[in-house]
């Protein structure tokens, strides 16, 4: 009776911490609104049709006509794509409700992820850290969380991939289910973005290797899933529309100098970014290895993910400047090696109310930053909800809207040079908001600001 007594309360707990997460961010997609490439997005892609003849994304064939169309004149993203364009056809409440739901479930299977490999049950510290972790470590969160087109790409792409590295950390036998999830879990990981896509190919080849000198046998599901993933990966490498965009943007930098000095650089970006992350684990790791609760197994496991970072972090080395968004997949990889070893720390610790005594000090950063961080955005979501408002009482004409002003926080989607409404009513994004919205033009008035 007491043993039951103690499960509900922890999984009372457990549910008050998601409730907590959910509506903090919740509230933060609902402030956000439409941003860049969402406008566009909206409208179905079609060879030989003019801009003014595009019309709105509408059902499933429509959906699928235009992903066909953005493979060969947009990119190669077509899974993350697909998902802002079905998610466009409907009032964006819907987009953020799934969106946080979403957010949640990467925290979850983070934790998933440490528990399989550690074997060490998950309890309310570690949901507590996970989401703290992730809010203050998540790069650019405004436009890899918040923003409807950025968050497909990095927060919903993450869950594929990482989906794929949990499927495959646990034997399983081959059978036509195995292999069938394995095949499309692979497929969907290779195709999620150009770094942490082959980063997490790299990390099942290793897990792989490491099955058949533990079994000595070779498993088909293994096998099946690696296949389709560097299948999927090679799908957005070589997509008509990529390799259009590199030759002519000139992005991708293959001289052995170039490279050597994009190497330089992304040492210096991760010494100067993640040389906190390297101290929390090396101090950690030093003290499950001295209190020897540490297995050869979770080593390895530790360092398949390393490798993963690695990979994912150099496999930018082709390209001459870091976009701090590109970091999202190392960072959650960083994240899940943390969170790892404080599930053992945790379980050696074994005392409930100093382990959430630890916690307090960030808990209070976590509010300041959140204040801080909702704040500047309901600032912009303020001006954004005017401009709306102008926009639509003058359905069909010329329309003046208030400019936002300088967004002072990272947690702001329309941070960091974000395409977003300019001044010129022939601006690229003035002319595909004004067809979003219905009305002839929209310029921008920086004076009402």
């Amino acid at each position: 009776m007491k043993d039951t007594k103690l499960q509900l309360n922890k999984i009372y707990k457990i549910l008050l911490i998601l409730i907590v997460v959910f509506f903090s961010i919740y509230i933060l997609n609902h402030m956000t609104l439409y941003i860049s490439d969402d406008f566009l997005y909206r409208f179905e892609l079609r060879h030989g049709v003019s801009d003014d003849d595009l019309q709105p994304i509408n059902g499933l064939l429509s959906l699928v006509r235009s992903q066909i169309s953005h493979y060969t004149l947009w990119n190669g993203r077509f899974v993350a794509h697909t998902i802002v364009q079905f998610f466009l056809q409907f009032d964006k409440w819907i987009f953020n409700l799934v969106n946080t739901i979403v957010y949640i479930f990467l925290g979850l299977l983070i934790l998933m992820i440490s528990s399989q490999i550690t074997k060490k049950e998950i309890n309310t510290f570690l949901i507590m850290t996970v989401f703290i972790f992730m809010f203050f470590l998540i790069p650019d969160f405004g436009q890899t969380v918040l923003w409807m087109s950025g968050a497909a790409n990095y927060l919903w792409m993450s869950v594929i991939y990482l989906g794929f590295y949990f499927f495959n950390i646990k034997h399983r036998e081959d059978n036509w289910k195995t292999i069938t999830t394995a095949s499309i879990l692979g497929l969907l990981s290779g195709a999620t973005n150009e770094n942490s896509g082959p980063a997490v190919i790299l990390m099942v080849i290793l897990l792989a290797i490491y099955a058949y000198y533990q079994q000595r046998e070779i498993n088909l599901w293994r096998i099946s899933g690696i296949i389709s993933s560097i299948i999927g990966f090679s799908l957005i490498l070589f997509a008509p529309a990529a390799t259009k965009r590199v030759s002519e943007r000139n992005e991708v930098s293959l001289s052995v100098s170039s490279l050597f000095d994009n190497f330089l650089m992304l040492t210096r970006y991760i010494i100067n970014n993640y040389w906190i992350y390297f101290i929390i684990i090396t101090i950690l790791l030093c003290i499950l290895v001295i209190k020897r609760e540490i297995t050869a197994n979770i080593l390895l496991n530790i360092f398949i993910i390393f490798a993963g970072f690695f990979g994912a972090t150099y496999s930018l080395v082709v390209v001459d400047k870091i976009i701090e968004r590109t970091m999202f997949g190392p960072t959650m990889l960083l994240i899940t090696i943390m969170m790892i070893l404080l599930s053992i720390w945790v379980d050696v610790i074994s005392n409930d109310k100093l382990l959430i005594l630890m916690l307090i000090p960030f808990i209070l950063m976590f509010a300041f930053v959140y204040k801080t961080a909702f704040l500047d955005i309901h600032n912009t979501y303020t001006t954004v909800s005017k401009q709306y408002e102008i926009i639509s009482n003058n359905i069909n004409e010329d329309v003046k809207v208030p400019m936002i002003s300088t967004p002072q926080s990272d947690y702001n989607a329309y941070s960091n040079g974000t395409n977003y409404l300019k001044e010129d009513k022939d601006a690229w994004l003035n002319k595909w908001a004004a067809r979003f919205f219905g009305v002839n033009s929209i310029s921008g008035d920086k004076k009402s600001n």
